[in-house]
């Protein structure tokens, strides 16, 4: 975790996941998200972005948090469909 950052956004969802079980990521805004994080003393091991970056960084966060909770972690949007 020492080498963790804003794009280490699985990693972050990992923790977010373990430390707040059940959590409805569709509802889940910034700042809860930033209160989780700050609770599980990740935002201590991150350095300081701009507030457009942060929000872009959150918002993979989520995605990634949402991919978790859903077990779907290894889905490839960039996979192609098969031929049928």
């Amino acid at each position: 975790m020492s080498d963790m950052t804003w794009d280490s956004s699985r990693a972050i969802a990992v923790i977010i996941n373990d430390k707040f079980s059940n959590t409805d990521v569709l509802s889940l805004d910034d700042e809860e998200l930033l209160g989780m994080m700050k609770k599980a003393g990740l935002l201590d091991k991150l350095p300081e972005i701009g507030k457009d970056e942060r929000e872009d960084c959150l918002f993979d966060i989520k995605c990634a948090l949402s991919r978790i909770i859903e077990g779907d972690e290894d889905y490839d949007a960039h996979q192609g469909d098969a031929w049928v």
